[in-house]
């Protein structure tokens, strides 16, 4: 399943947003002993933890809707009213896409 691009550069910008404004410590008469240095690691590793609780909190609020059936998988939009999931053609009125 793909990361929700959203999340995604949210997280990275507010990394890189923090790595400027150490930088810039002393402009604010905040004094930093040495270089400042990013660990992509763990940008990345808090990204990750951050898009799997907003994707697994948005599955799990799905999944006990009234009137409402979720299918995991590859898909495809079909047509207006017609998506396919792991090959399996699905039509509804209304469909619902979470792609992250």
């Amino acid at each position: 399943m793909r990361e929700c691009w959203l999340h995604t550069s949210k997280v990275l910008v507010a990394s890189a947003y923090a790595a400027y404004m150490a930088k810039r410590g002393e402009d604010f008469g905040v004094l930093i002993g040495g270089d400042i240095a990013v660990d992509i690691k763990k940008v990345k590793a808090r990204k990750d933890a951050i898009v799997k609780q907003s994707n697994d909190g948005v599955t799990g609020w799905m999944k006990v809707m009234d009137n409402l059936t979720v299918f995991e998988g590859h898909g495809r939009l079909e047509s207006a009213n017609s998506v396919s999931v792991n090959g399996q053609i699905l039509k509804a009125d209304k469909i619902i896409l979470k792609v992250g």
